[in-house]
């Protein structure tokens, strides 16, 4: 009986490194009926959980793991807000996420490094770095991506790629207009 776990406990290793199944299913496929017992077998042929054991060879933290799915809600409810005032953004997704405004503002420096003001300008003008490449005029992108004036979109682009939008949109080469 030992060898018939333990060979299985070797399928599941198997298993857990690739990214195809969850735990759950992991379990079913080898045989076990309740996925908690699966897990405490587990856990007694390797020292450590299922969960933990895919964090250790993806060679990644949970804090990093759930920073993550944090930060990629942030950047959905950025897409999908308007965003005509910026400065009441932060109290809106942190009223969305459930968390408060400082809290929204910790995890954001956690995560990114950058202030909560700075990741959402960073969003909002690699938004509009997507919307440029459809050849929307530059104007309508500035107004969608949360800015009042085009010289000032302007501004931030060139200081974030380097070039600005009008020299994005004709391939970064450098277009003179009269």
């Amino acid at each position: 009986m030992k060898d018939l776990i333990k060979n299985k406990m070797k399928r599941a290793v198997f298993m857990l490194k690739a990214k195809e199944y969850n735990i759950s299913e992991i379990a079913y496929i080898l045989g076990f009926k309740d996925p908690k017992y699966f897990s405490r077998c587990f856990k007694q042929y390797s020292e450590y959980s299922p969960s933990k054991y895919r964090l250790n060879v993806w060679n990644i933290t949970s804090n990093e793991v759930i920073n993550k799915g944090f930060i990629q809600q942030v950047v959905r409810l950025l897409k999908t807000k308007s965003i005509n005032e910026v400065n009441s953004l932060s109290n809106e997704i942190a009223h969305d996420l459930n968390v408060s405004r400082s809290t929204l503002s910790r995890r954001i420096k956690q995560s990114t490094g950058l202030s909560p003001t700075r990741f959402f300008k960073k969003t909002r003008l690699d938004m509009a770095k997507d919307l440029l490449r459809n050849n929307s005029s530059i104007m309508d992108v500035a107004y969608q991506c949360g800015f009042k004036e085009s010289n000032y979109f302007s501004k931030c682009f060139r200081s974030e790629f380097g070039h600005t939008p009008r020299e994005y949109m004709f391939g970064n080469s450098c277009v003179k207009y009269k």
